[in-house]
């Protein structure tokens, strides 16, 4: 007998390709004879090495507005990937619990019905991953290309080779720009990768809460002969969704919080260079940054809705047809269900589409009054 549905097959390639990313950045691939556990602080020497450079460059180059406020958004990337590789490398055992927790949805369940929906909806979440994977990669190496075109053609210096100091032939610049563009380059790449990983997780919980949804559908059946075993696996799928959900939060929460704090602060330093310098090399980058923060803030929507139609799903079942007992375990999942899951920002604000909204007026408004000012 078959265990698995058919596309558990391709998420196993997709959580290898996870896995080797991480083991990748944590250059976990070096001898352990050698290294030991210090690989996984290797990246570090990258962070230092950019970090470095972006003093350099603010030493020796730094002249205008527009030159502090791209090195600015360059010390919030450096930041964001230090806080974004902390927060997921100190929690790999939490990582593989969720890995394992979607590894088991792909079972073959025994009941037709809600055999049929997981694999639906399985099927269906998985291709839109991929499909977000595919678009978000190359957009962000056309970003990183679109500002090494910039940096190259105003011949700007943001990324300097540390404590390289410029000479009079400018012979120096040769080797600030070939240093910056690999920087950006890589830096791109390496965000994505933590993109991936969130996404990749993330999108399994909308796909969880759409599965639980039929699965209460399935209690109104009148030719269900066996309603006390759906209703036990209703409330232990859905007491599955919420102890993984609070995981996923404890895991992701830095990376959040670091993602929310950098796109605020990039959709508004970009308003003002598209405004200042009106040059179209800052236009992939624009459009990455607002694809992220939008598809963080519509994420983060769905999840509350999804959760939130729970109640009123339990609420609308032909509940006064079941027997006591049969009632006793729907008002336990209605308990539970009565307080929806989703993101804060800070452990306060909602991450949801108003966020989005108001945090693009704020950066329009910001952008305009430098633009005024400068």
């Amino acid at each position: 007998m078959i265990r698995y549905i058919e596309c558990y097959s391709d998420y196993l390639r997709l959580e290898n390709f996870i896995k080797t990313s991480l083991n990748t950045l944590s250059c976990s691939f070096l001898s352990r004879k050698l290294f030991g556990e210090s690989g996984k602080y290797f990246i570090h020497i990258y962070h230092l090495y950019t970090f470095l450079g972006l003093i350099t460059s603010s030493f020796y180059f730094a002249n205008n507005i527009t030159m502090w406020s791209i090195i600015v958004a360059e010390f919030i990337t450096v930041i964001q990937m230090l806080i974004k590789y902390l927060a997921i490398l100190s929690n790999k055992e939490n990582l593989e619990q969720l890995f394992i927790w979607i590894r088991h949805l792909h079972e073959r369940h025994e009941i037709n019905s809600i055999r049929n929906s997981t694999e639906k909806l399985l099927s269906t979440n998985l291709e839109i991953i991929l499909r977000i994977l595919k678009f978000i990669f190359p957009c962000s190496i056309v970003a990183g290309l679109g500002f090494g075109y910039y940096v190259i053609t105003t011949d700007t210096i943001i990324f300097a080779v540390p404590w390289l100091e410029p000479n009079d032939n400018n012979k120096s610049l040769i080797y600030h720009h070939i240093n910056q563009i690999i920087i950006t380059c890589l830096s791109s790449v390496i965000i994505i990768f933590y993109d991936a990983i969130f996404i990749s997780i993330g999108f399994y919980f909308i796909a969880v809460l759409n599965i639980f949804r039929d699965m209460i559908q399935c209690l109104d059946n009148p030719e269900l002969k066996n309603r006390r075993k759906i209703l036990k696996i209703c409330y232990l799928f859905h007491w599955s969704i919420l102890s993984k959900f609070k995981l996923f939060n404890n895991v992701f929460y830095g990376y959040l919080f670091i993602q929310i704090v950098s796109c605020a602060s990039y959709i508004f330093i970009l308003f003002y260079l598209m405004f200042t310098t009106e040059d179209f090399s800052f236009v992939p980058a624009s459009i990455t940054v607002y694809f992220q923060f939008g598809a963080l803030c519509i994420f983060g929507e769905a999840v509350y809705t999804k959760s939130e139609r729970i109640f009123i799903d339990l609420y609308l079942t032909n509940w006064y047809d079941f027997n006591s007992v049969d009632q006793k375990f729907l008002l336990m999942m209605m308990k539970m269900s009565m307080k929806p899951i989703g993101f804060k920002f800070a452990g306060a604000y909602d991450i949801n589409c108003v966020m989005f909204i108001q945090v693009m007026k704020i950066g329009f408004s910001y952008g305009t009054l430098l633009y005024t000012f400068s």
